[in-house]
């Protein structure tokens, strides 16, 4: 111990010396707890501690500060070790007997993980003994061996108990995220390759192999009520329910085994995917001779059941006003924002959709076609003091071949009616795309408060095959109709894939389109003749200089460059300049000016967007087709949301 000798030695007494030495991992609090060393002053000191553990029951808990603390020792040692002679099986002599006597008073009954140690460690000691005791002149006695194992034991017992302890303490999300968690996780899905493969090994009939968070054999319970939470895809019911000691909640999924198949490619797309945080959680599957259950994460509500109860225009919002309780809470408590308006999604709604898009694109990273998006299988759950989603439904994913690219129609399920690609209905072979396709549907959904692009509802199937689809409800917002647009396009090779949808103008923040115009302009001072015809194409309205405000005015052209700084209001690529000049020089703006464009970013950008709707998104155009491999343009095309 060195010179920290004083800062660990606890207390002296009764012949000992109590060290507390603390352990810290990290900076995670959770994980911090002190391991108490008796350290004997007496020749036979380890007798003693055997002695005082025997004959004072509050001999350890008086040394310890924590209340939980003493009483998880507390219960380690109220058991004796009855059985060790058995255990043993050995012919011992009445001394030996009596020193097992002793032991049975102090040491707990391991589980049996260490039984196999501790069995080993004493079965060593006792054959290792030409004589059951050595003679008084020896160096080492028997007791003194025991003695020497016993604290061995019993400080391991501390250690494993401990660590239990506070791992059990840690919330599910806070060890899901460590980076030890991380490493388990692989350990879990390498394990869940041998459930896989047991499970068809046996026909999916009756399978005791289960697999825990932790890559461990998990024998907890499972409990299903009898509230039917959904239903999902093959004709399976969903179910709420309990599992695991802690009673956590989770939703059941009821497959019967005739679907084994079926139940296991499920399972080994939630495996490989659940890690992205917009993924619904896997648990544990559990299998008997009728059903297999897959136990997965329960959410509160799907998008359709919070689109349709928030609507403002849905004529069923005002029925299911009071159904729910989960959405009476949250409109109680949170009173969220869904609606659209003046071209602008709500913070909220925004939120969502970027989440949706995240988990999609992780699928899609792992070449998995998900192959039925719909608002009720896109499922929300509240955290905190905001609303989060879980993309769910595995039940027709599939994982395309190493190599592969598409599926063929035998190999791929049908999605839900009215959402599915017209590749699927006509069975052509499907490739990620069709997911984009159904996003398409989704977020015009989202926008419009219940809408569908193909409606009405009995001829959704035949206008997706005819492509028939009228989205005008959007234009509002030129960015999402051409999003949509770009979604819905029925040739699957045009058609927008998860990485263009999610560097879509759609998603950008007012900074991030104040920024791409400033880039634009910049490169339009030395764009070739080809990339300024495009430009003067975009339709700004007929003296654009009209549209703002004469405070503004005076401020774009100062008395002092009149004749060296000219705005051409009929050019598009003045209007541009414009912009970028007041947005890189707002601080010059007088007061007045500053007062009615707004601060920085949002209010200014909202100026100028609220005037002119459609140029950003007929900029992205020509840019996106001439120079989004430029170095300057790179960042607007390919990061994340």
């Amino acid at each position: 111990m060195g010179n920290k000798k004083k800062e660990h030695l606890i207390s002296v007494l009764d012949d000992f010396k109590v060290f507390g030495l603390p352990y810290k991992q990290g900076r995670d609090k959770m994980h911090e707890f002190t391991m108490y060393i008796f350290l004997p002053d007496a020749k036979d000191g380890l007798l003693a501690v055997i002695e005082k553990l025997a004959s004072e029951s509050s001999f350890l808990s008086d040394k310890f500060h924590q209340q939980e603390v003493r009483e998880t020792c507390n219960e380690t040692l109220t058991l004796g070790l009855s059985n060790w002679k058995t255990w043993l099986s050995l012919d011992m002599s009445s001394e030996r007997e009596a020193t097992i006597q002793d032991i049975r008073s102090i040491i707990v009954e391991f589980p049996t993980s260490w039984r196999a140690f501790i069995l080993s460690l004493f079965i060593a000691i006792c054959k290792g003994q030409d004589e059951p005791f050595p003679s008084n002149d020896a160096q080492v006695s028997w007791p003194m061996v025991v003695g020497v194992a016993i604290l061995i034991i019993f400080v391991l017992g501390i250690i494993v108990t401990l660590r239990f302890w506070f791992t059990e303490r840690l919330p599910y999300e806070e060890r899901g995220t460590s980076e030890k968690s991380k490493s388990k996780k692989k350990k879990n899905k390498k394990k869940g390759k041998q459930i896989i493969s047991d499970l068809i090994d046996n026909g999916g009939q009756g399978s005791n192999t289960q697999i825990g968070n932790d890559g461990l054999t998990d024998v907890t319970q499972l409990t299903i009520s009898e509230d039917q939470l959904g239903l999902g895809s093959n004709d399976t019911v969903i179910y709420g329910g309990t599992y695991g000691y802690a009673k956590r909640p989770v939703a059941v999924k009821k497959i019967i085994n005739d679907h084994h198949k079926e139940a296991i490619d499920e399972m080994e797309i939630l495996m490989k995917s659940d890690s992205h945080e917009n993924i619904i959680r896997f648990f544990d599957i559990k299998v008997d001779n009728d059903f297999h259950y897959i136990i997965l994460e329960k959410c509160d509500c799907n998008l359709g059941e919070l689109i349709r109860y928030f609507s403002p225009v849905s004529p069923s919002s005002s029925s299911h006003r009071g159904s729910n309780d989960f959405l009476e809470r949250v409109r109680r408590e949170l009173n969220p924002d869904l609606e659209c308006s003046n071209g602008a999604t709500s913070p909220l709604l925004m939120k969502l959709l970027k989440e949706i898009v995240a988990g999609l694109r992780h699928l899609h990273e792992l070449n998995i076609i998900h192959g039925d998006i719909t608002p009720e299988n896109i499922l929300v759950v509240r955290e905190r003091n905001t609303l989060c989603i879980r993309i769910a439904d595995m039940g027709i994913s599939r994982a395309l071949p190493v190599g592969q690219s598409s599926l063929a129609k035998k190999n791929s399920g049908m999605g839900s009616v009215g959402w599915m690609a017209p590749e699927v209905l006509s069975s052509s072979r499907q490739k990620l795309v069709v997911d984009s396709f159904s996003l398409g549907c989704l977020i015009f959904f989202c926008l419009t408060s219940g809408g569908h692009p193909f409606d009405p509802l009995l001829e959704r199937q035949k206008n997706i095959m005819c492509g028939v689809s009228n989205i005008s409800a959007v234009q509002h917002s030129p960015e999402a109709f051409h999003l949509i647009e770009g979604l819905l396009e029925p040739n699957v090779e045009r058609r927008l894939t998860l990485q263009n949808v999610s560097n879509h103008p759609f998603f950008w923040n007012p900074k991030k389109c104040l920024d791409f115009l400033r880039e634009v302009s910049e490169r339009l001072d030395k764009a070739p003749a080809f990339i300024l015809n495009d430009i003067q194409l975009i339709a700004v309205g007929k003296g654009w200089t009209a549209k703002l405000d004469a405070v503004l005015l005076n401020q774009l052209i100062p008395p002092s460059h009149q004749t060296s700084l000219t705005y051409n209001d009929q050019e598009p690529r003045d209007l541009i300049k414009a912009i970028r000049n007041k947005y890189c020089h707002y601080g010059q703006l007088t007061q007045p000016a500053k007062r009615r464009v707004g601060r920085l970013p949002m209010e200014f950008y909202e100026y100028f967007r609220s005037r002119f709707p459609s140029l950003l998104i007929e900029v992205y155009k020509v840019i996106s087709m001439h120079c989004k491999q430029e170095q300057r343009f790179r960042s607007f095309f390919t990061d994340d949301i």
